[in-house]
């Protein structure tokens, strides 16, 4: 059976999606990103994480993670659900997964790329 690694950006709701991941069998690593390092070291001291990131667009291009668990700022979404698809990433995000038809014209011609 195949494990994923996954990472997941944002630790308010994402914290929520963390624990998701915990209790699955398919999941290998947890690896966590957030701007406020009272958060990760919250969440460090709670969960077994295998990396921290205080910098989004490096753990979106790390070729280690598999899927993206995006629980960020709203107006950060579709950037980062931008770059993950580019990197070749599964990607589960927090609504709205952007903010107008632009962005979204442009994750669905990504997706259609990805098949």
């Amino acid at each position: 059976m195949e494990k994923f690694n996954v990472g997941i950006i944002g630790l308010g709701v994402g914290e929520q999606h963390l624990i998701g991941f915990l209790n699955s069998r398919l999941v290998n690593s947890i690896s966590i990103c957030d701007k406020d390092k009272k958060k990760i070291m919250k969440i460090k001291k709670k969960y077994p994480i295998e990396r921290i990131y205080e910098n989004a667009e490096l753990m979106l291009k790390d070729k280690q993670i598999d899927i993206i668990s995006i629980a960020s700022y709203d107006d950060c979404h579709f950037n980062q659900i931008r770059l993950a698809l580019e990197n070749n990433k599964h990607v589960f995000c927090e609504k709205p997964i952007c903010q107008n038809f632009n962005e979204l014209n442009v994750i669905e011609k990504l997706l259609k790329k990805k098949n």
